[in-house]
């Protein structure tokens, strides 16, 4: 996915793992997603805008228990920028697994005094 024109240092969404480069448009609406380079299953991908993290969550992350055991690998993936956005755009449902891994992440990003929003939920 080609970054926008108006966020010239925008960064293509990425596999949080490896950091390898990952077309959102070739995920099906439902399935596990494997990094086509590294192999490592993705949830969700990172994308850096200015000093804005934007993670887009994939549909398989919403529907099962272990989400809200990962909430680290959301925080890592965040390093130390401090605004934060959650695309969760491509999500066909929000679990209640789900939702409390977003609880746990407001807690840990509330407590590293980082912003934390949320967009496209339907």
């Amino acid at each position: 996915m080609d970054a926008p024109s108006q966020f010239p240092e925008a960064v293509p969404n990425c596999c949080p793992a490896c950091g390898g480069q990952v077309a959102i448009e070739q995920f099906a609406p439902v399935g596990d997603f494997p990094c086509p380079q590294c192999g490592s299953p993705l949830w969700f991908l990172r994308t850096s805008l200015r000093e804005v993290v934007v993670l887009t969550f994939l549909p398989r992350s919403a529907r099962d228990r272990e989400t809200v055991e990962r909430v680290d690998d959301v925080v890592s993936a965040v390093g130390n920028l401090r605004r934060v956005v959650l695309n969760l755009s491509h999500l066909p449902f929000v679990s209640a697994f789900f939702l409390g891994m977003l609880v746990r992440l407001h807690l840990k990003m509330e407590a590293a005094q980082a912003t934390l929003k949320a967009c496209g939920l339907s």
